[in-house]
């Protein structure tokens, strides 16, 4: 909401300062608007896509979409929110590249916002050789076996590993756990990179099986 008021402090100073150029040039507004009229098509058209990206980033500020801080999904980029402008919004993905994203393809993407969901699920999808997995249930033992140090964090029978899709060659999962309500961000994040590290180490040591 504040970014918002930001924005239309911006607009309103401008057109502020618009006014006051002309009172200094002693031209009259109605002769100015007549002028501009004459412009207008041709200002829609060069403008068009940053006009669209000024009105889609009002309404995201003022209808809270998104706020700054939220851990979101936007389209194909997932990462933190770092700022809203009035053209862009700008996301801090997981390798810290920071993307600039026009609001028009924000409105217009699907968005996940992770941050204000009530129940923090954690989900990690990867694949596995078909020939590596016969028990899927031993195959999830060994997973949460692999971070009993971090299960006071973690909401017991909360862990869950879904086949997604398989073929003849790969089968491809879904990890899922939840974390408890009020765990510090900064362990989430461990308790995530340490099950990824699992998960991959896993996924060698039975591909690797497989195939000798």
């Amino acid at each position: 909401f504040l970014y918002g008021i930001g924005h239309i402090k911006k607009v309103l100073f401008a057109l502020y300062a618009g006014l006051l150029l002309l009172a200094i040039l002693n031209i009259s507004l109605e002769k100015a608007l007549t002028t501009l009229s004459l412009l207008a098509a041709a200002i829609v058209l060069i403008a068009k896509d940053y006009i669209s990206n000024f009105i889609n980033g009002m309404y995201m500020t003022f209808a809270r979409v998104v706020n700054i801080g939220d851990e979101v999904s936007i389209g194909a980029h997932k990462g933190k929110i770092q700022d809203i402008t009035l053209s862009s919004v700008h996301l801090l993905n997981e390798d810290d590249d920071l993307i600039y994203i026009p609001n028009s393809v924000v409105f217009s993407s699907d968005i996940v916002n992770y941050t204000r969901r009530e129940i923090k699920k954690t989900s990690l999808d990867f694949e596995i050789d078909v020939l590596a997995v016969k028990d899927v249930v031993e195959f999830e033992s060994e997973i949460i076996e692999g971070m009993k140090e971090f299960h006071s964090n973690i909401k017991p029978g909360s862990y869950n590993l879904k086949v997604v899709h398989i073929t003849s060659e790969h089968i491809k999962f879904k990890f899922q756990f939840l974390v408890i309500e009020g765990t510090d961000k900064e362990l989430e994040r461990l308790i995530k990179r340490r099950t990824i590290r699992h998960i991959v180490k896993l996924v060698n040591e039975r591909t690797e099986k497989a195939i000798g």
